[in-house]
């Protein structure tokens, strides 16, 4: 029996973390508590299954400083996380000293503590393994904007980034041969032109080159260790590499926009097999992509198909319009983050988008897929469950999401098993949801079959039975009905190659 002990002065707290957690996911069986450090010592003392501590700071008498001191003599290979309401540097960087593999601020997200305790049990007991792994955490989260500004100045100062710095660049590199030659040779230069540099995979298996100014810094700095890298690279690039390049002088509170256009850039460079090295600044990517966000985010989140379809038709009305594919890639892609509790889910259907346009071989191909990804991503927005409904009304859709590849499931199973009227259920069910059980379950079944086109290799029939279509006709009608296309077109949509390719090789 392996245990978590939760450390923290407020037993509201420590509760509440022993309820909100379904700890069993992570191979935890029992949930200890403890409201001081003395009393976690005495449990750590008798229990040495505690694989797991999640601890608070500031707390009476003995704080959790000592007590992460104390597990760092004794139980050396116990995994902490500090859980806590101060955001003081010296605090945080004094706790991952002691020992602690994060340092998250309260309130907390759920899914924030829940990807940290994963990431806490996967990490080797290696202290240097346990660091590179909070930086690569680190790095994605403030990439993707998920940082408040002092938990990213906290991170940024504690791996020595220089969070005052008002001069960055950000470097994105896809390459199609030599990849782990390309990620060693910039890995392994720390400095160029007063810029350092940090490179890492980015949550796309892209290279991510960071260019930080140690002092302040202007455009031709910036721009001159863009041209460094690349002449680095210069032996490796020739026809095997895509690079994109953004930089400006607005500082950290920027880096996730500059780090959005490098990678619409990257995408655009991808679609058209154009394999050469690029660099724009920030005042060349203006307004045009925060309005384009706030009109699509529109869009998705009312499941306005209308208003999705003529977002595209603006789209591809303008100049570059391989450049706006790219952009509303990236955009889609952003959005499902926003709304999808599993992110790792979203890279890899992120992979799989970027190959379909990269096989289209015409315009009208390539606004077929991005008008079944918009499709997808508004159907994504509806498909996760409400928490502004009774606990009734969120059982029922727990018990959906849970057993939709069930064939026998519909709205009787379920008041049987939650001993209630089925009509009464029905009618409460389409109040606080907006649609009847039936049109609910078959569009979360239809969303999880898309879901299966675009990222397994499994036939229709296969499909269809592991969403819980016991008949593949209705199952086939169903689809055309929610997505207006067969599963056997949107799988040829998605993947076959033209045998006319639009864009030839520039590289």
């Amino acid at each position: 029996m392996e245990k978590v002990l939760i450390v923290d002065d407020e037993a509201i707290i420590c509760e509440g973390l022993r309820k909100i957690l379904h700890w069993e996911d992570y191979g935890i069986d029992a949930c200890l508590c403890a409201h001081n450090v003395r009393e976690a010592l005495d449990i750590l003392a008798e229990n040495d299954d505690i694989i797991l501590l999640i601890t608070d700071i500031k707390m009476p008498g003995e704080d959790g400083i000592v007590l992460l001191k104390e597990v760092k003599t004794r139980y050396p290979k116990l995994k902490c996380i500090v859980l806590s309401g101060y955001s003081d540097y010296s605090l945080v960087r004094t706790a991952m000293k002691t020992g602690a593999v994060d340092y998250l601020l309260k309130p907390v997200q759920v899914n924030d503590l829940a990807d940290t305790i994963s990431d806490a049990l996967l990490t080797g007991d290696d202290a240097g393994e346990a660091n590179a792994a909070l930086f690569l955490k680190s790095m994605h989260q403030i990439l993707s904007g998920e940082l408040s500004t002092d938990a990213q100045r906290n991170r940024l100062e504690y791996f020595s980034m220089n969070p005052t710095c008002n001069a960055l660049g950000v470097l994105l590199i896809r390459a199609l041969e030599e990849g782990e030659a390309c990620y060693d040779l910039l890995r392994r230069t720390p400095e160029l032109c007063s810029m350092r540099l940090r490179t890492f995979p980015d949550m796309y298996g892209n290279t991510c080159v960071l260019m930080i100014a140690d002092a302040d810094a202007g455009q031709d700095e910036l721009q001159n260790c863009v041209k460094e890298c690349f002449r680095k690279l210069d032996g490796l690039w020739h026809g095997k590499l895509f690079a994109e390049a953004i930089i400006g002088t607005a500082g950290w509170e920027q880096i996730d926009e500059m780090y959005n256009h490098a990678l619409i850039r990257l995408n655009t460079a991808l679609i058209e097999n154009r394999r050469e090295l690029r660099m724009h600044t920030m005042e060349e990517t203006d307004e045009h992509y925060r309005r384009a966000y706030s009109a699509l985010r529109r869009c998705v989140y009312s499941n306005d198909r209308e208003g999705l379809n003529g977002f595209l038709d603006r789209c591809f009305s303008m100049d570059r319009p391989l450049f706006w594919a790219g952009t509303v890639l990236v955009l889609s892609i952003n959005l499902a983050l926003e709304t999808s509790y599993d992110k790792l889910m979203v890279y890899k259907l992120a992979e799989s988008f970027l190959s379909s346009l990269q096989k289209a071989g015409s315009m009208e191909k390539i606004r077929q897929i991005l008008q079944v990804i918009l499709y997808f991503i508004a159907d994504l927005n509806l498909a996760v469950m409400k928490e502004d409904c009774s606990p009734v009304v969120q059982r029922v859709q727990a018990l959906t999401f849970e057993e939709y590849a069930n064939p026998s499931l519909c709205l009787k199973v379920l008041a049987a098993r939650l001993h209630m009227n089925a009509a009464y259920l029905g009618r409460l069910f389409h109040e606080e949801i907006g649609e009847f059980y039936g049109e609910y379950l078959a569009r979360i079944r239809i969303h999880r079959a898309e879901r299966m086109l675009f990222s397994t290799e499994n036939n229709i029939s296969e499909i269809a039975s592991a969403v819980g279509f016991s008949s593949v006709n209705y199952f086939g009608r169903m689809f055309k009905k929610h997505t207006h296309m067969t599963p056997g077109g949107m799988r040829e949509l998605l993947s076959k190659t033209s045998e006319d390719a639009l864009f030839e090789s520039k590289g």
